[in-house]
């Protein structure tokens, strides 16, 4: 296919298979890759290829705002750390040259949480198993070391953060 312009252009395709005939109309852009380290555009988590962050970052996609250092998966339990995941994550979309604003999206972790008995039987009703990290901690502090831990262990790798995710908590 050559191509001599940029824009928008509609394929039509058709094929058959299994004595059937298919057609269908395909709509690409052919655009100037993006060559800037930075941009306004960005998305809610990158994609998890390679090659999917490679297409965002062409065509100048170049924020992701991650998810990937959840309290609940980082810090299991009091005081043990577990960033194997998380920093596999990060260095994988960091390498492909996307810039990240990593979320802390829950205000505690299950073994953290100020959850009342009842918001048990409420996450049993919906299958979450997610729903104790709605509530804020019982030891304020210990958000505040997780944090700490958090940045400190990032520190040179994410620049920005964002802390929680939703209104309602």
């Amino acid at each position: 296919l050559d191509l001599p312009q940029q824009g928008f252009f509609t394929a039509k395709v058709s094929w058959e298979a299994n004595g059937r005939r298919h057609a269908k109309a395909l709509r690409f852009a052919v655009i100037e890759p993006y060559k800037q380290s930075d941009s306004i555009f960005g998305i809610d988590m990158a994609p998890a290829t390679d090659q999917g962050c490679h297409a965002l970052k062409k065509a100048g996609l170049v924020w992701a705002r991650e998810w990937a250092t959840n309290w609940q998966h980082v810090e299991p339990e009091p005081g043990v750390f577990e960033f194997a995941l998380a920093d596999a994550h990060i260095k994988r979309v960091r390498n492909t040259g996307m810039q990240i604003l990593e979320v802390v999206p829950h205000p505690s972790s299950n073994w953290a949480s100020s959850a009342p008995v009842e918001a048990e039987a409420i996450g049993a009703k919906i299958n979450s198993w997610w729903w104790r990290m709605m509530y804020p901690p019982k030891d304020k502090e210990a958000l505040v070391r997780f944090v700490q831990t958090l940045v400190s262990h990032y520190r040179g790798q994410i620049r920005f953060w964002e802390y929680l995710n939703e209104p309602f908590y």
